[in-house]
């Protein structure tokens, strides 16, 4: 189930930046600002599944 919100939660971070026309700059700010914490906490819970 963790997964599917981290993915939905990306795609959806996507989709607000692809729609303003953002340049890559902006698109890059923004992925650091919005994607980044999303995708470092599922690989944190991916690698506390394992244990």
């Amino acid at each position: 189930m963790r997964s599917t919100r981290s993915n939905r939660r990306l795609y959806w971070g996507e989709e607000q930046i692809s729609e303003p026309r953002l340049d890559s700059d902006k698109k890059q700010q923004y992925r650091r600002t919005h994607s980044k914490p999303v995708v470092g906490a599922f690989f944190e819970w991916s690698q506390a599944q394992l244990q």
